[in-house]
Formats: structure tokens, C-alpha cells, sequence
């Protein structure tokens, strides 16, 4: 019992621990497109909804942002981040998730 208490702290410590240094921005009907060659490649998988795009973004530090296409259910993700890389277009049926650690975000203010 107290090797399950023990573990149930650790989980509780590292999810709180990554919910407070990652936020990220949604934005509908945009896909995000690398325009030089400085872009890092992306790796795709298959997602059945929007939902297992963010819960990839938000569990894998090293990765800045995911397209979600949901016509093909296809997340595209990539450790770029758009504002270094790439532009932002409009692209019906597309979501684009960016994550920006929160401790950069507070310095550049």
C-alpha cells in the first residue's frame, strides 16, 4: 500500500510539473509550412481526433508544433516553431497546435 501511495505522488508531481511549463496556441483552419532549409522534418502518425494530436504536443517536450488534417486524420509534428522557420496558411479542415514553454514566453516580455 505505501509502494502505491509512494508511485501515485511521483505520477501527481510529474504531471503537474509538465502542465505548468508548456502552454499552446490552437489555431483553426491553419497549417503550418516550412519555407527554408533550417526546418527540422516532421514525423507523422495516424489520430483518430484533434484531442490525440494535443495529448502528443503536450507529452513530448521536444515537440513545438503539430498540424491535425482532419480530412485524412492525419498530425504531422515537428520540433520548428512557425515564427523561426516557416509561414502560417489558411487550410480548411486543418488545425495547427504550437507549444511555447512558458518560462521562454515570460522572458521576451
Amino acid at each position: 500500500m505505501r509502494t502505491l501511495i509512494t508511485l501515485f505522488i511521483l505520477i501527481q508531481q510529474t504531471i503537474s510539473q509538465n502542465i505548468n511549463s508548456v502552454y499552446f496556441v490552437k489555431l483553426t483552419d491553419t497549417e503550418y509550412q516550412c519555407n527554408t532549409t533550417g526546418c527540422s522534418p516532421s514525423v507523422m502518425m495516424t489520430a483518430s481526433n484533434l484531442q490525440e494530436c494535443q495529448l502528443a504536443l503536450l507529452n513530448n517536450q521536444q515537440i513545438r508544433t503539430v498540424i491535425f488534417n482532419n480530412n485524412t486524420n492525419q498530425c504531422e509534428m515537428s520540433v520548428s516553431i512557425p515564427n523561426e522557420y516557416g509561414n502560417l496558411l489558411v487550410s480548411i479542415g486543418s488545425t495547427t497546435m504550437i507549444a511555447f514553454d512558458k518560462s521562454q514566453s515570460s522572458t521576451r516580455k
